[in-house]
């Protein structure tokens, strides 16, 4: 049941009807840049802009990659905008264009050296873009209090701070106040605001997090996008905050916008790989042929559900289809999730109509729903990164592989006695582990 990481939303192939021509079409690389590279471009671009109200405009290989970008987009965005704004950047913005982000933010800020494994804290393996400012998130509760965080962050020459929605280090969701108020802040004291989406898209009942409707009052200027989407990359709010003061978001300047996004189009060798554009093209038509939002709120509340019967006590965090529980319990439950730090999994069920019924939900927790199990896990026989049932962690070698809910069991977890309650066939059953 678990999407690997956060990479697929779905079992379904993203390329369907009049995308399997254009698939097909990329066997020639020269002929498909010739002959459909640009009206596949404003295809994406048109159906991406029409879903997620921003423009996408910046296309990396790893989400990481789009944050060093900002400074550079920021330049040629300030240069000549559309409307000349009473406020710039400052002196102290221009000569140093640094970005600084709250706390708990992962992998798009640290990059792919980030490790959410095994009581591996992620801050201890990162790789961060210089030495960051990290801001306290206990400061948005405050107004006075994060103003002055921010104005002091422009007056050493930070010009954005990035933001998770839902922290990817323990499921912390934003509250509409705090969002509210770090929006404000922004636009008072001049700097841009970032937003992660990375693992938030379409799991939390919108396609991006931030355009749920108790976010609504404001919008981010940027905004960072991978993993389920099928292609990372940055995108732009013209009428986020901060940026909106530029005049590309005012219908008569729709074309400084457009002339931007060309502009940055011709920066990069290559915009988007054709392989990439059209799996993410297949996602963004898909998700509302399949009313992802819609289920990711049913399968969310379904799962926590079936969580709260066997731990009524038992902390949740996360939001709709982004679940974040105790790695005891995720163990205790025959949950294979994604390793956040030892303490914590990270829940990343498929989208598909599956686990739209509770009662359907339920038998996968059950001796009856072990035949079910065993089919699932059987349909990833051939999968070489496979996940261990008991610590959701990465393992290379299965020590241990019941047969009865299909689960693979590591070396260390089989060491510490983990394997015992599959081999004496309690698992399934709603016994605790002894």
């Amino acid at each position: 049941m678990n999407a690997d990481w956060g990479y697929f939303l779905t079992k379904k192939s993203p390329i369907r009807g009049f995308l399997i021509d254009l698939w097909h079409a990329t066997i020639n690389p020269l002929d498909f840049r010739a002959k459909h590279q640009p009206e596949v471009l404003r295809g994406y671009r048109c159906d991406f802009v029409r879903v997620f109200m921003a423009s996408p405009v910046s296309f990396h290989a790893h989400s990481s990659d789009a944050i060093p970008v900002i400074p550079s987009m920021t330049v040629v965005l300030e240069e000549d905008p559309p409307v000349r704004p009473k406020r710039g950047l400052t002196e102290a913005q221009k000569n140093n264009y640094l970005i600084a982000t709250f706390e708990s933010q992962m992998v798009s800020y640290h990059g792919p050296m980030a490790h959410g494994g095994r009581g591996l804290r992620w801050n201890q393996k990162s790789v961060r873009i210089g030495n960051p400012q990290i801001i306290a998130l206990a400061y948005a509760t405050d107004k006075r209090r994060l103003l002055q965080q921010f104005k002091n962050l422009v007056a050493t020459g930070h010009i954005a701070i990035v933001l998770e929605m839902v922290s990817q280090n323990d499921g912390r969701v934003v509250t509409a106040q705090e969002w509210k108020i770090i929006c404000e802040c922004c636009e008072e004291a001049g700097l841009y605001l970032v937003v992660d989406e990375v693992l938030t898209v379409w799991r939390c009942g919108a396609p991006f997090a931030h355009l749920l409707p108790q976010y609504s009052e404001y919008k981010p200027s940027f905004v960072v996008f991978g993993k389920a989407l099928g292609a990372c990359g940055l995108a732009v709010h013209w009428d986020g905050v901060h940026l909106n003061r530029l005049g590309y978001a005012e219908p008569c300047n729709a074309e400084d916008a457009a002339n931007f996004i060309d502009l940055w189009d011709h920066k990069p060798s290559r915009v988007i790989s054709p392989d990439d554009a059209l799996r993410s093209w297949g996602y963004i038509l898909l998700s509302e042929e399949d009313r992802w939002c819609t289920r990711a709120l049913q399968i969310g509340q379904n799962l926590r559900r079936a969580v709260a019967r066997r731990h009524p006590d038992v902390p949740v965090g996360g939001f709709g289809a982004l679940i974040y529980l105790p790695s005891e319990v995720a163990g205790e439950m025959d949950i294979v999730g994604a390793a956040v730090n030892g303490d914590l999994t990270r829940w990343l069920p498929y989208l598909d109509e599956g686990l739209t019924e509770f009662e359907h939900v339920m038998e996968l927790f059950q001796d009856s729903g072990a035949a079910m199990r065993r089919a699932l896990a059987k349909s990833y026989q051939n999968v070489t990164m496979i996940r261990c049932i008991s610590c959701s962690d990465y393992l290379h070698e299965v020590m241990y592989a019941c047969k009865k809910c299909g689960g693979n069991v590591c070396g260390d977890c089989v060491a510490r006695g983990a394997s015992e309650r599959h081999q004496e066939k309690r698992c399934l059953s709603g016994n605790r582990e002894s």
